[in-house]
């Protein structure tokens, strides 16, 4: 321990009696997102790398920043730094902070979605926790890794062990709320939509608590997130149930009061949410008949997911969105393989279906069916493997893909052509968002070559 001490102490004498490299660094603890540009950060961080006393501060900075880092697309950098501070750690033998591992999660997910050193990070995480709170944020994370991929089963039983934890420790926290809105998530995917809503509703209920106390933590781009996903998912819910101006009214909600949250915390506006914000707006507008406002936001969202921060599950979905033609579709199978997305793999499959039932081209819709089974039960060209309670949870998405509005299956279709017999007013006549330029819009039809 002294020996440390020593090497500290002589570190500091190099960097101006270690003075002048503390207060540099936390003076960026002091800025926000606004205030600052990555490639300073970085810069600071590389300076000070061997500085001890200032390890745990560039710790701090990489995770402050990390979010900034992700939405102007540097995750690539970022984790870079982050080996490089790990390395430290090890080196120093410094016990390595949990958040660190967390950071480093978000930066490996903008790359894949099916990559085991996420998971492993996010055990670390656990592991590396020195309270309740950081065990259950990692918890958190750990269970949305899951849902990325499939494991369903897996992603309750980790939410649930957070939600049993935060309950007896901070029942009032935003971790509350963040837990909530994954179960939430979860009910939503295995159909169970009204205990998805009660779910939802009290995440809500936890978040106007916070604003009412003015807890600190309304004051974080998490609040905004989980305020954006409840309204995101409720909406959804109403989408099922074919409650069309009441589900799009939500979006339009969701994504306002994310975009003001961020203005006023002068932080970057998550471009995934804005991307998947205009995902949904598109599939309910197309749904409607609104094929050029559809066209809009479905062009809107291709142009986010293609450009700064590029998540692989949202490209795959609005890629697949866009794609009419049979060679389109079977490209995006390949790709949802290669990114491991298996909820991606069996919506472009539902839509090959679709087309080939269509088409009426039977014999290929079989052998589709049969290419599905080998795949997934066999796991040979998908690199997911599930376990036997993770087939009902795969079995439930299917059916919904192929009854409910992920396929536009036989009941929705159905649902859709009374409410349009009926001139119900669940159908929207004109796009409710606030853009100009959609209104305008006309959709351009490519022929396949």
């Amino acid at each position: 321990m002294n020996d440390l001490k020593n090497k500290i102490r002589n570190v500091n004498k190099k960097f101006h009696n270690g003075n002048r490299v503390i207060n540099l660094l936390e003076s960026y603890l002091r800025y926000s997102d606004n205030d600052v540009m990555i490639d300073d950060i970085l810069q600071s961080l590389e300076d000070n790398l061997s500085t001890l006393e200032a390890l745990d501060r560039c710790s701090q900075i990489v995770n402050k920043f990390t979010y900034k880092s992700i939405q102007t697309n540097y995750s690539y950098q970022w984790l870079s730094m982050i080996e490089k501070l790990l390395k430290t750690y090890h080196k120093s033998n410094i016990s390595i902070p949990s958040q660190l591992y967390i950071s480093k999660a978000a930066c490996l997910g903008q790359f894949s979605i099916l990559n085991t050193e996420i998971e492993l990070c996010l055990n670390k995480a656990i592991l590396a926790s020195r309270s309740n709170l950081e065990i259950v944020e990692a918890l958190i994370k750990l269970a949305y890794y899951y849902d990325g991929i499939s494991a369903y089963k897996k992603m309750e039983e980790t939410l649930l062990s957070s939600e049993s934890l935060c309950k007896i420790h901070f029942p009032q926290h935003l971790h509350m709320a963040a837990i909530f809105c994954a179960l939430g998530r979860h009910n939503f995917i295995t159909l169970q939509f009204s205990t998805a809503m009660s779910y939802f509703e009290k995440s809500l209920v936890t978040l106007g608590y916070l604003e009412k106390t003015k807890d600190d933590l309304i004051n974080t781009v998490d609040f905004g997130g989980i305020y954006n996903s409840c309204l995101h998912y409720l909406g959804r819910i109403k989408l099922e149930r074919c409650q069309f101006k009441e589900c799009i009214n939500l979006y339009v909600q969701a994504e306002t009061k994310f975009i003001d949250h961020c203005r006023i915390l002068k932080i970057n506006y998550n471009t995934g949410a804005t991307a998947f914000y205009h995902l949904r707006m598109a599939q309910v507008l197309e749904i409607c008949g609104l094929v050029n406002s559809a066209d809009y936001h479905y062009q809107q969202s291709s142009n986010l997911f293609q450009g700064i921060n590029p998540l692989p599950a949202g490209k795959s979905q609005v890629k697949l969105s866009l794609s009419q033609q049979e060679s389109q579709i079977k490209e995006s199978i390949q790709e949802n393989i290669e990114i491991g997305y298996s909820r991606g793999y069996l919506l472009s499959c539902t839509k090959l279906f679709t087309l080939y039932a269509n088409q009426l081209k039977i014999h290929l819709a079989f052998r589709l069916i049969f290419r599905i089974v080998f795949d997934v039960v066999r796991d040979k060209s998908i690199n997911i493997t599930f376990s036997t309670a993770d087939f009902t949870y795969l079995f439930i998405l299917s059916r919904q893909m192929i009854l409910g509005h992920y396929g536009l299956g036989i009941y929705t279709r159905l649902k859709i052509l009374q409410l349009k017999l009926f001139k119900s007013n669940e159908m929207i006549t004109v796009c409710p968002c606030p853009e100009p330029d959609c209104k305008k819009h006309i959709r351009v039809v490519m022929k396949e070559q």
